[in-house]
């Protein structure tokens, strides 16, 4: 790796940092080693743990694309400088933009990690060269102390499914019928739920899912082959949403969303 010497990333961002004033251990960080372990790198995420021998040292975090393309439309590998070059830019949109309605906002609290810290990343795409990219900085500065960190790793390729469901209603219960024997999951909530935050329910089954992942759930959840779900606990006239989504490890394949209430002893189809 190319050693940066105290390069400024965040140049940009110094708004009112009179150095001058600045304590004397504030100009005299140390560059410090990092212990950085790949817990869990799945097709569309990852679970990084990263540990700074000094406790007290601060540091940005991020996931790039391995390779990249350039203005002339070739696929590069991105050296150091331009590493350094994006994140400034980069942070410099998002900080304005918070600024907007947090003026008294601190650079540090929004970017900057300390300490041991142990970060899901979500949204990765599956089967995809990737670099992980720790920075150590200078957190009142906004300088870049030692070396840009980059460890390459490639995301496991999805095995799709094409599993499609239908269901029907039968008094209290809700029978799942799959199109193939292909493991799949069945998630139930209150409509309101699922469609709080946007119009479609990718991401509440996502978060659904990660949850029942880290309690150590979701081996229990498996299906295969047709299911019978009872749904006499529901909340008598609320909408619920039934979603049905195939998993195999990963989630591999589109969801499928039935609506309904429990009323009067019954379940009936419902639209939220």
């Amino acid at each position: 790796m190319t050693k940066i010497i105290r390069y400024t990333i965040l140049c940009l961002l110094c708004m009112s940092v009179c150095v001058a004033c600045k304590k004397h251990s504030d100009m005299n960080i140390e560059p410090t080693r990092f212990n950085i372990t790949f817990d869990t790198i799945r097709a569309t995420s990852a679970i990084v743990s990263i540990s700074p021998e000094n406790k007290n040292a601060h540091y940005i975090v991020d996931i790039l694309p391995y390779w990249d393309y350039n203005d002339d439309v070739e696929l590069v590998h991105k050296s150091d400088q331009e590493i350094i070059d994006y994140e400034a830019k980069s942070l410099l949109l998002v900080y304005e933009d918070h600024l907007q309605n947090d003026p008294e906002a601190s650079f540090s609290d929004i970017f900057l990690y300390s300490g041991q810290r142990t970060l899901r990343h979500e949204h990765l795409s599956s089967d995809y060269e990737y670099e992980y990219v720790v920075m150590q900085v200078n957190p009142s500065t906004r300088q870049l102390i030692g070396d840009v960190i980059r460890i390459p790793f490639t995301t496991p390729k999805i095995v799709e499914s094409d599993i499609q469901f239908d269901a029907e209603l039968s008094g209290s219960k809700i029978i799942i019928k799959p199109s193939n024997n292909d493991p799949y999951l069945v998630i139930i909530d209150r409509a309101e739920n699922v469609y709080r935050d946007s119009t479609e329910p990718e991401q509440f089954v996502i978060d659904a899912v990660r949850l029942f992942e880290d309690y150590g759930f979701i081996e229990s959840m498996i299906c295969r082959g047709q299911s019978e779900i009872e749904c006499n606990d529901m909340i008598e006239n609320e909408v619920y949403a039934v979603i049905a989504v195939g998993y195999n490890g990963e989630i591999n394949s589109r969801n499928v969303v039935f609506q309904c209430a429990y009323i009067n002893g019954q379940l009936q189809w419902k639209m939220w």
